[in-house]
């Protein structure tokens, strides 16, 4: 819960922005934040920073200036869902396979064309040099951008 809501104010789109971050944090460190929350940004800072550093040494060290924006004490000081979704779109741009967006909209109407595929397994690891040749012709003759999202 976003520092803000233990204070007893009121839940912003901030404090959701928050949460998102403590998620991402967790995920991508495989620790987890401890409660209560502290009431002051010094304070909350000592909290984080171990968790931010870990993500570093996990290689996590892409997500951490993401994260830490999203993490901040004061709500006014947390990135806008719109950037942290620009964000988040370049940072899955350098990731070897495709977003999930990008690998339903290839694979689902194969599913739907074909019964047996979709008894089979999908994971973009199992078809990895299929899936990306197709998600390479597939992206070049839709077309597909970030305008899609």
């Amino acid at each position: 819960m976003a520092p803000e809501r233990h204070l007893g104010e009121h839940n912003l789109p901030a404090s959701d922005i928050f949460s998102l971050g403590v998620v991402m944090a967790e995920l991508s460190s495989g620790l987890r934040l401890e409660s209560p929350w502290p009431t002051s940004p010094v304070s909350f800072e000592r909290l984080i920073d171990p968790m931010l550093d870990y993500m570093e040494v996990q290689g996590a060290e892409v997500l951490v200036e993401l994260v830490r924006a999203m993490l901040s004490f004061r709500p006014e000081d947390r990135p806008q869902a719109a950037e942290v979704a620009a964000a988040s779109r370049r940072l899955a741009a350098g990731l070897p396979a495709p977003d999930l967006r990008a690998w339903a909209r290839l694979l689902v109407p194969r599913a739907r064309r074909d019964p047996n595929l979709s008894s089979m397994d999908l994971s973009v690891g199992s078809h990895e040099e299929t899936v990306n040749d197709d998600f390479i012709e597939l992206m070049t003759v839709s077309g597909l951008t970030e305008k899609d999202d």
